[in-house]
């Protein structure tokens, strides 16, 4: 299980994003031309090479690939079906996990992963009732009133590790589960099969909080890519 994040920053600019667009296959490239604002198409952009670099360790140009969506519309390739991948982004940040299956067409034990990455910064109250169970607003909430950084930096934490654990799940963004804060906050991990990696990575902008949640041990340390 290998983790990378990448930093879209250079690709804030319609010219240098239109350079590689016929490179790349129509889904990835209509997915990125269907976002509205320049900040959205320079994520989306920089989500595909990250996942165009892993495509071609296998022999495959990732515009010759095609796309196919699950129940909940998490995609996978069809060319490579022991190819388990998830991506996320925030701020000028994207990340993507991803692991091969290769060895084990048991689906019942094949890996399975999710990832997500947030910027550190307020959300307000209302944001952090929603994500955090009852006992970690509590926290927040007693945080908050001595040092808001801190506050902060904790919902984006929990939150990052929420969101991994329910993209690995692939069932929905239902953070209003008990089952989410059960599963997590109660520790021994390992003992439930889960297993974490998280990250913080620190720009001249901002900081952000990386968590990857999958059910196989071996997950790397994050490399952070250069393009």
């Amino acid at each position: 299980m290998e983790i990378q994040v990448y930093n879209v920053e250079k690709f804030l600019d319609e010219d240098v994003i239109k350079r590689y667009l016929s490179g790349l296959s129509p889904y990835r490239r209509n997915k990125i031309e269907n976002y509205r604002f320049l900040q959205d198409r320079a994520l989306s952009l920089g989500a595909t090479l990250l996942l165009a670099e892993v495509i071609e360790k296998y022999g495959i140009d990732e515009k010759d690939v095609t796309y196919v969506t699950g129940e909940y519309g998490k995609p996978r390739i069809k060319e490579l079906p022991f190819l388990e991948y998830n991506i996320s982004h925030s701020g000028t940040m994207v990340a993507l996990v991803y692991h091969d299956n290769k060895t084990n067409n048991d689906p019942e034990t094949m890996a399975s992963c999710g990832i997500d990455v947030e910027m550190v910064k307020g959300h307000g109250d209302r944001m952090a009732d929603r994500i955090l169970a009852p006992e970690e607003f509590a926290i927040y909430k007693a945080l908050k009133n001595q040092n808001v950084s801190a506050a902060n930096a904790f919902f984006t934490r929990e939150w990052t590790r929420k969101e991994a654990y329910l993209k690995y799940k692939g069932t929905g963004l239902d953070f209003t589960s008990k089952t989410v804060y059960e599963v997590l906050e109660l520790g021994k991990l390992e003992k439930k099969g889960l297993y974490f990696n998280e990250i913080k990575v620190i720009t001249d902008c901002a900081d952000y909080c990386v968590a990857a949640c999958s059910n196989v041990k071996d997950i790397k340390d994050c490399k952070v890519v250069k393009y």
